[in-house]
Formats: structure tokens, C-alpha cells, sequence
């Protein structure tokens, strides 16, 4: 017996000893992390605009067609009613600016060389004295023949298109009404 009586002595001291109050372990506390403050990111700086050339206010040239072709009948240079429309309004837009105006005069490769250079000539002259008629003047037009030098015809039908004069500007300013 007294064996079981140390039996029960050691069991009851084991018990004692794992059973009881649990010593308190005082765990550190960390303090909590200090706020971080947001940075808020800076703002792109955006460089202002170039500031806009100046507008230059250019004189204002009346827009107008001051070139006019005029087609001729074979082996013909008088104007038929049909060009002096065109022309009257070649004419009106001419006397409004400056410059120089050619016309030029065409044949179709019928005819010898010498012939077709007079004919483009005659054809020239015949438009820029209708256009001395409607005011221009004459000091600032040159008459040049070509005579079939530019002819691109092939047939009656297109050598129409070869006999021809060609008014031609290149004006340099508007001119003052007169």
C-alpha cells in the first residue's frame, strides 16, 4: 500500500503542477505605427502655350480669272461673239490689277511653218486689241506666236483645240479704281 499511496502522492503533485493558474506573461505591446502622412504627388507643370504669330492683314486682291482661251475655225483670227464674252471678262479683271498679260497665239500643224507662226500671230493681235478695246493697256501686253510649235492634235477633230490664243496675267498688285 504504501506503494500506492506514492503512486497517488506523485499523481496528485502532476496534477497540481499542470493544473493550476498559468503564470501571466506580460507580452510587450509594440506601439502602433506613427500615420504616415499621404504625399500627394506635384502636379505636372504644363508650360503655357507659344503665344500665336501676329496676323498680318495682306491687301486683299479681288479673286477673278483674268485668263481666257479663245478658239478659233481653221485658218481663221476674227473673233466671233462667243470669245468676246470670255474676254469682256478677262478685260474686267485685268483692269483691276497690275502685271504683266501675255497672249499667245496657236496654229494647228496644217500649213507650213512659216504660215502657221503668222497665223498664231494674227490670232494673238486679234485678242489683245479687243482686249485695248475693253480698257487694258496695251503697254503691258506682249504677243508671242507659237505658230504649231505646241500643236498636240492628231485629227481634225483635236486640232480644233490646237487653234487657239491664250491670255495669260501675272498680276503683282490690286490696282486702284480709276
Amino acid at each position: 500500500m504504501n506503494v500506492a499511496r506514492i503512486a497517488l502522492a506523485a499523481a496528485t503533485l502532476m496534477l497540481a503542477a499542470c493544473g493550476g493558474n498559468k503564470p501571466e506573461v506580460q507580452a510587450q505591446k509594440t506601439p502602433p505605427p506613427e500615420p504616415v502622412a499621404e504625399v500627394e504627388p506635384e502636379p505636372e507643370l504644363i508650360p503655357p502655350p507659344e503665344p500665336a504669330p501676329p496676323v498680318v492683314v495682306a491687301e486683299v486682291v479681288e479673286a477673278c480669272d483674268a485668263e481666257a482661251t479663245v478658239l478659233f475655225p481653221f485658218d481663221q483670227s476674227t473673233l466671233g461673239p462667243d470669245d468676246t464674252a470670255a474676254l469682256q471678262a478677262a478685260a474686267e479683271c485685268l483692269r483691276k490689277r497690275d502685271g504683266t498679260v501675255r497672249v499667245a497665239g496657236h496654229a494647228d500643224p496644217r500649213g507650213t511653218e512659216e504660215y502657221n507662226l503668222a497665223l498664231g500671230d494674227r490670232r494673238a493681235r486679234a485678242v489683245a486689241q479687243y482686249l485695248e478695246l475693253m480698257g487694258v493697256d496695251p503697254e503691258r501686253t506682249r504677243i508671242v506666236s507659237y505658230g504649231e510649235s505646241l500643236a498636240q492634235g492628231t485629227d481634225p477633230a483635236s486640232w480644233r483645240f490646237d487653234r487657239r490664243a491664250v491670255v495669260e496675267s501675272q498680276p503683282t498688285a490690286a490696282r486702284a479704281s480709276r
